[in-house]
Parts: structure tokens; C-alpha cells; sequence
């Protein structure tokens, strides 16, 4: 890889990381996620911008060009990702519709009380 792409990659890789730092001193960014995300940002400059690690990176890949290898890791980032990010999105409704029979069967309870007590009071007024 050239000294001008590598430089070009690490730049961008430089922008993201102060990304995501933002994201998460603004709050909209949970701190477990930031951590997943710094580790692979530094990771990635560290394979882009060492030769020897990159050219290992790329025979252990099974391809001829670094950029093969670097878009490869790249794709099964993405897919990582999604995978991960599909699980937790799992968890988060799993509880939204525990949250939401919850709220069903407390309101359920008030009307049933709420008719019960109105029930008694008319049946009090008429003796």
C-alpha cells in the first residue's frame, strides 16, 4: 500500500476516532459500544499503517493484493456488526413487550378493581 493511501486511511481512521469520542461525551453513544468501535478503529490503522503486519495480514487472508484483504476484513466487520447489533436490538424488544404486557395486565387489574368497587357501591344504594 502506498505512503499516501496509508496516510489517507489513518487520517480518516483519526477523524472517526474523535467520532466516536464525541458521540459518547455528548451521551448519544454508550461507552461499551465506544470501546468495541476504538479497539477495531486502532486495530485497523495499526494493519494498515505497519507493512510487515499488513503484507502477514494479506498472505493469512489468501489474496494476492492488500486491498482485497483490507475490503475482506472490512466485509466481515459490517457483518459482525449487523450480526451483534441485530442481538441486541432482540434483547431491547424482547423487553419492550414484556414492558408493554406489563402495563396491559396492571391496567386490566385497575378497571376489574375499579368495576368491582362500583359494583359493591350499587349494590350498597339499593338495599
Amino acid at each position: 500500500m502506498s505512503i499516501h493511501a496509508t496516510i489517507v486511511v489513518d487520517l480518516i481512521i483519526a477523524i472517526l476516532i474523535f467520532d466516536v469520542l464525541r458521540l459518547v461525551i455528548g451521551k448519544k453513544l454508550y461507552v461499551g459500544y465506544a470501546v468495541i468501535w476504538l479497539g477495531v478503529l486502532i486495530a485497523f490503522g495499526v494493519l494498515v499503517s505497519v507493512p510487515p503486519i499488513l503484507n502477514m495480514f494479506t498472505r493469512l487472508m489468501g489474496t494476492k493484493l492488500t486491498l482485497s484483504a483490507l475490503i475482506l476484513m472490512a466485509l466481515m466487520l459490517v457483518f459482525w456488526a449487523l450480526i451483534y447489533l441485530s442481538s441486541r436490538l432482540s434483547i431491547l424488544a424482547d423487553r419492550v413487550t414484556k414492558i408493554a404486557q406489563y402495563i396491559g395486565t396492571s391496567e386490566l387489574e385497575k378497571r376489574e378493581k375499579s368495576i368491582q368497587g362500583t359494583g359493591a357501591d350499587n349494590t350498597a344504594d339499593s338495599d
